[in-house]
């Protein structure tokens, strides 16, 4: 089936994102500020809040925490996610969602493709494509385990266009299995 994603707005904020498949509204995502930072997101599913996403900013409004939970309201710290930031790239990423999981990045001094998009995009879609970077991720160090190894790395490659933007990128694991690809195309 067709997937399109419909994003509405309000005075210039997103205020909510339908998820449809061949027209119908499969999820809704609401969206709520404060002081024009995303404060929290609500995700409706046959009617009812099947997740809630709280957001904590540092002083310079970069997202360092975020609480997840599977109620209306409020979100404890139970389950969350903590960010790190090395200049304008998250390095790590330490959560306690399922299970304890640490994420650690390296990265290239190339544009990121979510470079020129607005800052709640970037915030919206960093799960999927980690795109509240500056620049593309290199190695992503996976650990879920007491072990002091990564129990899985991923290495990026990349092809980029002349203004120096990758194009593609493809992710494979340590055994050379490939885990995300992806191509970007830009218009002018």
């Amino acid at each position: 089936g067709n997937f399109s994603v419909i994003f509405n707005y309000e005075k210039n904020l997103i205020t909510s994102i339908d998820h449809q498949i061949n027209g119908i509204v499969e999820s809704k995502v609401e969206l709520f500020y404060d002081n024009n930072l995303l404060d929290h997101t609500k995700t409706i599913e046959n009617g009812n809040v099947s997740e809630r996403h709280d957001y904590i900013y540092d002083s310079h409004r970069k997202l360092i925490q975020e609480n997840i939970c599977y109620t209306p309201n409020k979100c404890d710290e139970s389950t969350n996610k903590k960010y790190t930031y090395f200049k304008n790239n998250i390095v790590e990423i330490k959560t306690n969602e399922w299970i304890s999981n640490h994420l650690k990045f390296t990265f290239d001094n190339l544009k990121n493709p979510f470079t020129n998009m607005q800052p709640i995009i970037k915030l919206l879609y960093n799960d999927s494509f980690y795109s509240l970077n500056e620049n593309n991720i290199l190695i992503q160090s996976e650990n879920w385990s007491s072990a002091s190894e990564a129990d899985r790395e991923i290495t990026y490659s990349y092809t980029y266009n002349d203004d120096y933007f990758p194009t593609k990128v493809i992710g494979k694991d340590q055994n050379g299995r490939i885990l995300k690809q992806i191509e970007y195309q830009y218009n002018r």
